[in-house]
């Protein structure tokens, strides 16, 4: 798993042993650091709440400089 986005808003564990819960909103990216977000994720995707995605970065925006324009100057 690259990614995986919440495609809905649901309720799921919150720590490993999980005795703990919050609401996972819909467009927010799963962390997959630890073995049971991985598990939770592969959940999430099983019942259609969330989406794997391959993650593609974003395309940074980057300014060229400017190129000078102008001819030389003639010396008199």
């Amino acid at each position: 798993m690259k990614q995986v986005v919440m495609i809905h808003s649901v309720v799921g564990e919150d720590n490993a042993n999980g005795t703990s819960a919050r609401k996972y909103m819909a467009g927010e990216v799963l962390s997959l650091d630890k073995p049971w977000q991985k598990k939770l994720a592969q959940n999430m995707i099983d019942r259609g709440a969330a989406m794997e995605t391959q993650g593609n970065a974003a395309v940074e925006e980057t300014k060229a400089a400017p190129k000078k324009r102008g001819r030389p100057r003639k010396e008199t």
